[in-house]
């Protein structure tokens, strides 16, 4: 999965990673079977895994290591925070926490319940400088539906 890392040069910052090309699978319904003999709890905790993988490889890294991954999304803030609607959704779940850190929202985004609808959004930013308006209305539709 690391073969589509792409690095983002952001002046006068550090290289970020981020591939961009990674589709999240961990909330995707097929992948349980009719035929898998798994009780909810056991599915949740696949999902869990699956969640885990799928952070690691949007940004491009093997193991897991809070560290890490918190200095790979403060990088990334600074790549992104121009976008209003990114700012828009941080700024939204940052608030949830009685905070107004826009960066604390932009690693809010990460979370479980969000990172399947934000990783698309932030790629197609990365990739195109813009973001779809039907990929940034899902993402504040679960941001509201999860408060």
């Amino acid at each position: 999965m690391l073969l589509n890392c792409k690095r983002f040069k952001n002046k006068p910052f550090n290289f970020i990673m981020y591939n961009t090309k990674y589709e999240c699978r961990y909330h995707l319904d097929n992948i349980f079977l009719d035929t898998d003999k798994v009780n909810d709890d056991e599915k949740q905790y696949i999902r869990d895994l699956l969640y885990r993988e799928d952070l690691l490889n949007i940004f491009c890294i093997t193991e897991y290591n809070d560290e890490v991954i918190n200095g790979c999304i403060q990088d990334l803030y600074k790549r992104v925070i121009g976008n209003k609607d990114i700012k828009e959704c941080s700024l939204t779940l940052a608030a949830q926490y009685l905070n107004q850190d826009c960066e604390f929202g932009l690693m809010i985004l990460f979370a479980y319940e969000y990172m399947h609808l934000s990783h698309v959004c932030i790629s197609e930013f990365l990739e195109n400088g813009i973001i779809n308006k039907d990929y940034i209305d899902k993402l504040k539709i679960q941001i509201e539906n999860v408060n």
